[in-house]
C-alpha cells in the first residue's frame, strides 16, 4: 500500500513537473521570439549606426556562452535592479 501511494505522488510531481517546464518553455520561446524580430528588423534598417550596432551586439551575444551569460545575469544583474530567485 505504501509503494502505490509514493508512487502516486512522485506521478504527480513528475506531471506538475513537466507542466511548469512546458510553460516555462513556451514564454522562453515567445520572449525570444519578440526579442529577434526586434534584432532582425533592427539588421534590416537603412540607418547604418543602428545596423552596426544591432549586428554587433547580437554578435557579441552569439559568441559567449550561455553559462557566462547567466552567471553575469545573476552576479552583476543584482547591481542594476535585476534580481532572481535564489
Amino acid at each position: 500500500m505504501k509503494r502505490t501511494f509514493l508512487k502516486g505522488i512522485l506521478a504527480s510531481a513528475v506531471i506538475v513537473g513537466t507542466g511548469a517546464s512546458a510553460l516555462a518553455e513556451g514564454f522562453g520561446y515567445a520572449i525570444a521570439f519578440v526579442v529577434g524580430l526586434i534584432f532582425a528588423l533592427g539588421q534590416r534598417t537603412p540607418y547604418r549606426p543602428l545596423t552596426f550596432i544591432v549586428r554587433e551586439t547580437v554578435e557579441f551575444i552569439r559568441s559567449t556562452p550561455l553559462v557566462l551569460q547567466i552567471f553575469f545575469v545573476f552576479y552583476v544583474g543584482p547591481q542594476f535592479g535585476i534580481r532572481l530567485s535564489r
